[in-house]
């Protein structure tokens, strides 16, 4: 009973919790309970999906997740699997890609940049996940290819 009261209430963490201007969504993809229809079992395992682009909006979320949980009463056990980090890419990065783009096909084959840059509000926020997020975390130093490369890459 208290593991569907919980995805119940799970319902209301995003809308009670967060900024409406912010992405979030909390997902229940999995309950699982019991085996017969005249028992009331003694546990439940739920499988959530916990999304947001903001790190300090899934921090939130986590911790409304669990004061909610604990309010009533049971007994839990939370594993938190962080996934990819959300990838933003960032105005250098971003500038020095469309300058090496530039370089190998030439300027008219580049999107131009946009005056609101690097927020782009003309392009929707995609809520896939990237492994360039990593990339773009650890310390690197940007090249640019090599001349080979630059030959296999140039449009004709």
């Amino acid at each position: 009973m208290v593991g569907s009261s919980i995805v119940m209430a799970l319902q209301t963490v995003v809308a009670r919790n967060i900024d409406p201007n912010e992405a979030a969504v909390v997902t229940v993809g999995a309950f699982r309970s019991g085996h017969a229809a005249n028992v009331i079992p003694e546990d439940a395992t739920l499988e959530m999906s916990v999304r947001s682009f903001s790190p300090a909006v899934r921090e939130t979320l986590k911790k409304r997740i669990c004061a909610l949980i604990e309010a009533y009463g049971a007994t839990v056990e939370i594993d938190f699997i962080r996934g990819y980090p959300v990838l933003v890419n960032s105005a250098a990065e971003t500038e020095f890609a469309r300058s090496v783009a530039k370089e190998l096909v030439g300027p008219e084959h580049v999107i131009p940049s946009f005056p609101s840059f690097p927020s782009f509000p003309s392009f929707p926020s995609i809520a896939g996940s990237e492994d360039f997020a990593y990339y773009l975390r650890a310390p690197r130093q940007r090249r640019r290819p090599s001349d080979a490369a630059q030959r296999a890459l140039r449009l004709t």
